[in-house]
């Protein structure tokens, strides 16, 4: 994972997939932008695709997990089972990345007025899980 910050406001969720894919912020789609703003699709050309399309592209679906509480026996399985794999952690409107059970990156610190989260407390998780499991297991032994 590289750290990606956010651009402007509203763009932590494109700065978290850049980070975890290890990609520049400008590679990656306006995508919750464009589904508030529909000149955002004019102004890109009508060029943003949807985000299952481009995450397929790149071999993983994505999946939205939310825990009915946050003692939920599934969160704790997930944090363990994807131990080396992080994820996104909404709450509040605010994405940041995830692992372990814990905030690993805020794409929001490089903010002047940026107040660290004491305690982030997940309302949902985005989870990139892999096409082809035996391919991803190949790649991250490279």
């Amino acid at each position: 994972m590289k750290k990606v910050y956010q651009q402007y406001h509203d763009d932590c969720y494109r700065a978290c997939i850049a980070s975890i894919f290890e990609l520049e912020i400008e590679e990656v789609p306006h995508f919750r932008l464009a589904s508030k703003d529909p000149m955002l699709l004019v102004e890109n050309g009508g060029e943003i695709p949807h985000w299952d399309d481009w995450f397929e592209e790149r071999g993983f679906v994505e999946v939205t997990f939310i825990p009915k509480d946050k003692e939920s026996k599934l969160l704790e399985s997930l944090s363990l089972s994807l131990d080396k794999v992080p994820i996104i952690a909404c709450a509040k409107g605010h994405a940041v990345v995830w692992r372990r059970g814990r905030l690993i990156f805020d794409p929001a610190s490089n903010k002047p007025d940026y107040v660290p989260y004491e305690e982030f407390e997940p309302e949902y998780f985005f989870v990139f899980v892999p096409i082809n499991p035996h391919k991803c297991m190949e790649d991250m032994k490279k």
